[in-house]
């Protein structure tokens, strides 16, 4: 097999004049907040999509062994991403609900600096 170049990266461009700043939201889950999380992104957008992974193992590294760790509940992972009002507003509605649950549900938000 040849060996390939890699290319060096290039700089990405903050957004231009006038484009509206794009934010992606991560969310790590438990699955019992799956309506409760649909509806809230359900209704913050207009045109709700995201990418949903389903059974994503997690646990507190106090709770796992090193043989083997078998969760008794599944978590799942949403990607989102909106402008930073829509980003900005499904988070202010989920750190409510996480603040009412107490725990299950983690989540962060970064820069989107392109879409393909």
């Amino acid at each position: 097999m040849a060996h390939r170049e890699i290319p060096a990266p290039v700089a990405c461009p903050l957004p231009a004049s006038g484009e509206t700043p794009m934010r992606a939201l991560t969310l790590i889950y438990h699955e019992i907040f799956e309506e409760d999380i649909a509806r809230i992104v359900q209704a913050q957008m207009g045109v709700a999509r995201y990418t949903k992974i389903r059974d994503v193992i997690g646990a507190r590294l106090d709770t796992m062994t090193e043989t083997d760790y078998a969760p008794t509940h599944r978590n799942h992972m949403l990607i989102l991403v909106a402008d930073c009002s829509t980003v900005q507003a499904i988070a202010a509605a989920l750190k409510a609900l996480r603040e009412h649950s107490g725990h299950g549900l983690r989540g962060y938000i970064t820069p989107v600096e392109d879409i393909i």
